[in-house]
């Protein structure tokens, strides 16, 4: 009886992060990234009062996934929370998140949250096509 309610249990938890990993892919998956697994959304339609608090959830529930964690950076860059979203997109990046890269040096480029540095921007772009 035990290892069924341990089952059961399991099953549901697994569900829940399932579903919150969909919704914050709905909401926040850019159509550029490779790692999507929806078609993704523009830029200009993102909207990140409904993104930010499902990809938080998202990066809560499954923290070593990089597409998460670009996308809970990318509904941050949209609340213009730069160090917010340059913090996910790191977390991204360290899980091999070229989207995130390639986020990071267009901050770096664009002197978003950091100061411009078209150096910077080159290489983090360039890991993005890695």
């Amino acid at each position: 009886m035990k290892s069924v309610l341990l089952l059961i249990g399991l099953l549901f938890w697994t569900s829940v992060a399932i579903g919150q990993e969909s919704v914050c892919d709905l909401l926040a998956a850019s159509s550029l990234d490779p790692q999507k697994t929806t078609p993704g959304i523009s830029y200009e339609k993102l909207n990140p009062a409904q993104a930010i608090p499902a990809c938080k959830q998202a990066v809560e529930m499954s923290p070593r996934v990089g597409r998460l964690w670009f996308q809970y950076g990318r509904a941050l860059e949209k609340a213009n929370k730069l160090p917010d979203a340059i913090q996910a997109y790191q977390e991204a990046a360290k899980l091999n998140s070229g989207a995130a890269y390639n986020n990071i040096g267009e901050l770096y480029r664009d002197g978003k949250g950091f100061q411009k540095d078209l150096k910077k921007a080159e290489i983090k772009i360039g890991r993005a096509h890695v």
